[in-house]
């Protein structure tokens, strides 16, 4: 079988981009780094 020789870093090529990037939740961090909930602080710019 051809993907038992791939490596998982292969594997992981494989996948469409959004199944690697997780769902950011409102009350979770904002992946800005400013320490805020993310509904309060880029939600609403749309930027994630």
């Amino acid at each position: 079988m051809l993907l038992k020789n791939l490596s998982i870093r292969n594997i992981s090529q494989l996948q469409p981009d959004f199944l690697l990037h997780q769902k950011i939740g409102a009350n979770d961090r904002c992946p800005c780094g400013s320490g805020r909930k993310f509904k309060i602080c880029c939600m609403k710019k749309g930027i994630y």
